[in-house]
């Protein structure tokens, strides 16, 4: 078993902030080093986007309307 701990956010990352245990500061456990490695992956990937959201195979992408 691979484990790997993460401190989430700015603030907590900074030291502005006391880290919360299971939300800012949680530990995460594989049971591969290559599945531990694909999730790093993922974490570096998705640094600085709040958010995401996933396509199935030939959906297409539309915007809402501005407002």
């Amino acid at each position: 078993m691979k484990k790997i701990r993460i401190i989430w956010g700015t603030e907590a990352v900074r030291k502005i902030e006391k880290t919360i245990k299971g939300y800012t500061d949680k530990t995460y456990t594989f049971k591969t080093k290559n599945e531990l490695n694909a999730f790093l992956k993922g974490v570096d990937e998705s640094n600085g986007w709040l958010e995401y959201q996933t396509l199935e195979k030939g959906e297409k992408w539309k915007m809402d309307k501005q407002r």
